[in-house]
């Protein structure tokens, strides 16, 4: 009887620490219950945007997902040992599949196959093929987060940098694999007079900015120059291209006279020739970089002015204005000037050749010195990944035809 009367007393305190143990259960439960009507809300538009392939990877897999996707993980770090890329490239698809709308694991997949994967190859065309790939991939992971910013953005970057000489030197043979490419299907552009990658990533950055969540992102700013770079580059890149393919054609005419008398050396010297004529004649008909017309001129002019005064407007010392984008636009006229010249100077120098002989130089130093050389340093930023390096490029090959002073040389060292 006394254990009974002391059980009885205890049961006030035992009673108080039960509502004190479901209390905290009792508030997380309401706010489930809210939970759970927002997504019964959306359910049946969430599943409309499950494809049937990828149902498996979202619904039905149910508990074993996780599971899958583990195993899936421990796969890719094999194959990349191996180096399987195939098998890892059809590894990424299924992890997508399972990991829709996990935006980092998508970017961390599509960036080794744009990089990792195709600084493997020693081939332009492999390297494109595999960058290709990476880009399609960040195209899949939109259609399954189409309000991501963050994916549109890393997919513009990749668009206007990995095809610029400041990633790779094989920059002109990868917008001629993207000019070329049969199933473009990873572009915005799929006609082949306008395919361009600062096209494409000017697209992307154009719907960021459209979106009133994009002014309150810290990058806000950066994105904004980052438009200004591919309206600035966009608006030369036939100017740029058409150089860039002459300098193809000499290059493979040297080639051919370099070849001299060995037939096999020849024909192949002979193929390169007739395709890089072939590209320049396209750009020439417009059949590739077709010429803007004068609304998307304006147009251009239009988006850099806006971005310029946004820019201006929230960073005082961002000191360019409307008024100096003129003179940054007469450095790169200017600069397209001065490659003319030495690409005239460079047919000169290789119509004096002769096929099987040693190179004339028949240019003096003071040829070179008389040559205008243009500042660069009212370009903006985004320019220089496509025409300074183009002009370097001419001017070095233009350097081998020139008779140096060595005893000139000499005396001043």
């Amino acid at each position: 009887p006394l254990m009974i009367a002391k059980l009885k007393k205890s049961r006030l305190p035992l009673f108080v620490a039960m509502l004190l143990l479901l209390l905290p259960w009792w508030i997380a439960s309401g706010e489930l219950r809210k939970e759970r009507v927002r997504q019964a809300e959306g359910s049946e538009s969430l599943l409309r945007s499950v494809r049937p392939g990828e149902f498996f990877g979202t619904v039905m897999a149910g508990g074993f997902r996780a599971v899958i996707i583990d195993y899936l993980w421990m796969r890719t770090k094999i194959l990349e040992r191996r180096k399987d890329y195939y098998g890892l490239q059809a590894t990424y698809e299924m992890l997508a599949r399972l990991q829709p709308r996990d935006e980092a694991i998508l970017t961390f997949n599509a960036n080794n196959m744009i990089y990792n994967i195709a600084n493997d190859y020693n081939t332009p065309a492999m390297q494109y093929k595999w960058t290709r790939r990476g880009l399609a991939l960040y195209r899949k992971g939109i259609e399954f987060s189409p309000d991501s910013i963050e994916l549109r953005y890393e997919l513009a970057t990749n668009f206007f940098h990995k095809f610029s000489y400041q990633i790779i030197t094989c920059s002109r043979d990868f917008r001629r694999c993207l000019c070329d490419d049969p199933d473009p299907d990873y572009l915005v552009f799929k006609d082949r007079r306008f395919r361009s990658p600062v096209r494409e990533a000017l697209y992307y950055v154009n719907e960021i900015l459209s979106r009133s969540e994009a002014r309150d992102r810290k990058d806000y700013i950066n994105i904004q120059r980052f438009r200004m770079d591919c309206c600035d580059v966009l608006m030369f890149e036939r100017e740029v291209g058409l150089r860039e393919a002459r300098l193809d054609v000499l290059e493979a005419t040297e080639a051919m006279i370099s070849a001299g008398t060995n037939e096999k050396e020849r024909g192949a010297a002979l193929d390169l020739l007739k395709k890089r004529q072939d590209d320049l004649r396209a750009i020439l008909d417009d059949e590739v970089l077709a010429p803007l017309s004068e609304s998307e001129r304006e147009q251009l002019d239009r988006w850099r002015n806006e971005s310029c005064e946004i820019v201006q407007g929230r960073k005082r010392r961002f000191r360019t204005g409307i008024k100096p984008l003129a003179k940054r636009k007469a450095a790169v006229e200017e600069i397209l000037r001065s490659t003319d010249e030495i690409l005239d100077m460079y047919e000169k120098a290789l119509s004096a050749q002769k096929p099987g002989e040693a190179l004339k130089k028949i240019y003096t130093e003071e040829q070179i010195d008389a040559l205008n050389f243009p500042e660069t340093k009212n370009l903006i930023y985004g320019n220089s990944f496509y025409i300074v390096p183009l002009y370097e490029e001419a001017f070095v090959r233009l350097l081998r035809f020139v008779r140096f002073d060595e005893t000139k040389d000499a005396a001043e060292n």
